[in-house]
């Protein structure tokens, strides 16, 4: 008896990861898409001469390397930093380092339990 009820834990565990795993997928398509969004009018701002790509880097002021544009936020996607390559990883380092993972809000709870039942009732 033990051991049914076990497998029905990890068969209820199962469905709620594999729930968990398909909102995942829908963020990270969400993200992609801001991100990719944000490249391309940078892009098009810089071949239209709205945006000029400095020389210098503006962490560490060095001059003759690569820069590249850094978002803090990809919902801003002229606000650009621009950085050499060293320094764009620092910036991704501590952004990636300081992301706060907020609880769950009852809606997010909600939508999993429906994405659980639902799987639940396919097999």
């Amino acid at each position: 008896m033990l051991f049914r009820s076990k497998l029905r834990l990890v068969d209820i565990l199962k469905g709620y990861i594999m729930a968990m795993l398909e909102e995942y997928r829908k963020e990270s398509w969400q993200r992609l898409a801001k991100k990719v969004l944000a490249y391309r009018l940078v892009e098009e701002a810089l071949r239209n001469r709205e945006l000029v790509r400095p020389d210098i880097c503006e962490d560490c002021k060095t001059s003759g390397v690569k820069i590249q544009g850094h978002h803090e936020d990809y919902s801003k996607p002229l606000d650009i930093n621009w950085v050499c390559v060293k320094c764009h990883r620092k910036r991704d380092k501590i952004l990636r380092d300081n992301r706060v993972i907020e609880p769950l809000t009852e809606e997010e709870i909600n939508t999993c339990s429906e994405a659980l039942r639902s799987y639940r009732e396919k097999w």
